[in-house]
């Protein structure tokens, strides 16, 4: 995780043995780990989508509001085009 973004929890073998990897880090949004991942033609997922809908989930708790379905996919969708990580 930022700014320790040349480490991986586990090295090319392992990740091989998968098909999917999930890393919790969103900052870098590619980070070594999911990087291998790619390379090796895995599907992966960083850990924007939790963050948002973690920020989303509170919004609707402390606001007593409720967003539907549509916003919430909205909502994700914006910060999957706009988020980059670390610059």
């Amino acid at each position: 995780m930022y700014p320790d973004v040349d480490a991986s929890p586990v090295d090319e073998t392992v990740i091989a043995q998968f098909n999917y990897l999930f890393d919790m880090t969103y900052n870098p949004a590619v980070t070594k780990f999911l990087g291998i991942g790619n390379s090796l033609g895995k599907d992966t997922v960083n850990g924007l989508d939790m963050l948002v809908g973690q920020a989303i989930r509170s919004v609707e708790i402390w606001e007593e509001r409720t967003f539907t379905q549509d916003e919430v996919l909205s909502i994700l969708n914006y910060f999957r085009e706009n988020w980059n990580g670390a610059k």
